[in-house]
C-alpha cells in the first residue's frame, strides 16, 4: 500500500512541475517566444546522426520523445512530458497552415495509436528519431516524404506564437484533433489543411492500329488534380486537358478520383470533347461518348522532394470510349485502337495552404 501511495504521489509529483514549467513558457513575450523556437530548432540540429536507441535521452542514443524531453530541458529548462502521448496531451493542436517552426508534429505510425513525434522547422522539414527505414536515427524529414505524409496525424504546440500577427486561435487552440476526428466539420480552412493539389503532365502513346503493332506517340494529357487526405483512402477530383493527334480531337475530362495507396489511383467520369474524331490511322469518323467517358488506372514512383513540391514519375493506362456515328458500339478491335492509351510523365504534389 504504502509503494502504491509513493507511486501516485511521485505522478502527481512531475505532473505539477510540467504544469507548472508550461505555465511558464506560455506567459513568454512574442519575442522570446520566437528566440526560443529558433534555439530549440537550432538545439535540435546539433543531434542529427545521434543513434536510435528505445528509452534513450543523450547524444550516445534517444528515440523520438527523449529527442523532445532532452531538448526542451537543455534549451528552455522545461521539465517536458517524455512519452509521445503524454506531450501530444501537454500541446494545443493546432492547424497545419499555422504550424511555426519549434511546434511538435504528431503520427500515427502504429495502427490508430499516436506514436511518433518530431520538431517542426520550417518548410515541410521535421526532426526527428527515427527507429527503422532507410536512414535512422536523429534525422531530417519532410512532411511530403509520402510515408510520413500518409501517417501525419496533427500538429501541437506548446510555445506561444512566435509570429506579430498570431491570431488567438493559433495560441489558444483546442485540444480536440484537427484530423483523424470521428466528427464532420465543413470547416473550409480545415479541408484545405488536408487537400493536395497536383500537377501532372504525360505523353500518349499507343501500340496498336489495324495494321501493325508499333509503339508510337499519340499526344499529351495534363491535368490538375485535388484531393483530400481522410486516411488509407483519398478521393478527389481532377479536370485534364487532352489532346489526341492520332483521333484529331481535343477532350476535358472530369472524374472522382480515389487514391488507394501511395502508388496506385483510380478515376472514371465523363470527357467534353471538341472536334469529330476519326479511328487512328483511318478517315472513319466516330463519336465519342460524354458518359461514361474516360475510365483509367494510374501508378506513381515515390516522391521526390525538391524544396516545398513533390516530384514522382507516373504512368497511366486509360480508355475512353467511343461509339459509331449512329450511336452504337464499335467493334473491339477499332473501340482499342481508339479508346485505349499509355500515358507516361510527371507528377508534381503542391506544398499544402
Amino acid at each position: 500500500m504504502k509503494h502504491r501511495l509513493s507511486k501516485v504521489f511521485v505522478l502527481c509529483a512531475v505532473t505539477l512541475l510540467c504544469t507548472a514549467t508550461l505555465s511558464a513558457a506560455s506567459s513568454m513575450t512574442t519575442s522570446q517566444a520566437r528566440d526560443a523556437r529558433n534555439n530549440l530548432v537550432a538545439q535540435a540540429r546539433t543531434y542529427i546522426g545521434t543513434p536510435y536507441v528505445s528509452g534513450g535521452t543523450t547524444s550516445s542514443g534517444m528515440d523520438c520523445s527523449g529527442l523532445l524531453y532532452t531538448i526542451t530541458r537543455e534549451v528552455l529548462n522545461l521539465q517536458f512530458p517524455r512519452t509521445v502521448s503524454q506531450q501530444y496531451s501537454y500541446c494545443t493542436t493546432i492547424r497545419d497552415s499555422e504550424r511555426e517552426a519549434g511546434d511538435l508534429v504528431f503520427f500515427k505510425t502504429v495502427g490508430d495509436k499516436i506514436s511518433h513525434v518530431g520538431l517542426y522547422v520550417g518548410n515541410s522539414q521535421f526532426i526527428h528519431a527515427a527507429s527503422d527505414g532507410p536512414n535512422t536515427g536523429v534525422i531530417m524529414s519532410s512532411l511530403n516524404e509520402s510515408y510520413w505524409k500518409q501517417h501525419y496525424y496533427c500538429s501541437g504546440r506548446f510555445l506561444p506564437s512566435g509570429k506579430t500577427n498570431a491570431t488567438a486561435a493559433g495560441n489558444s487552440g483546442s485540444k480536440k484533433p484537427v484530423t483523424g476526428s470521428s466528427s464532420v466539420t465543413l470547416d473550409f480552412a480545415r479541408i484545405l489543411d488536408k487537400t493536395d493539389f497536383e500537377l501532372t503532365a504525360a505523353i500518349m502513346t499507343t501500340m496498336l492500329t489495324r495494321t501493325d503493332i508499333m509503339l508510337s506517340v499519340r499526344g499529351i494529357d495534363t491535368s490538375i488534380t485535388a484531393s483530400y487526405d481522410n486516411g488509407q483512402v483519398h478521393p478527389g477530383v481532377s479536370l485534364g486537358f487532352r489532346y489526341d493527334a492520332k483521333a484529331h480531337i481535343f477532350q476535358m475530362p472530369v472524374t472522382a478520383t480515389i487514391i488507394t495507396s501511395d502508388a496506385l489511383r483510380l478515376y472514371i467520369g465523363p470527357v467534353i470533347a471538341l472536334g469529330t474524331p476519326v479511328v487512328p490511322g483511318t478517315t472513319e469518323t466516330i463519336r465519342p461518348s460524354f458518359f461514361p467517358g474516360i475510365i483509367g488506372l494510374s501508378w506513381q514512383t515515390p516522391s521526390v522532394i525538391t524544396g516545398d513540391v513533390a516530384l514522382r514519375f507516373c504512368a497511366d493506362a486509360s480508355y475512353v470510349v467511343y461509339n459509331t456515328t449512329e450511336g452504337a458500339a464499335l467493334n473491339l478491335l477499332d473501340s482499342f485502337i481508339s479508346g485505349f492509351s499509355f500515358n507516361i510523365g510527371t507528377r508534381v504534389t503542391l506544398p499544402r495552404f
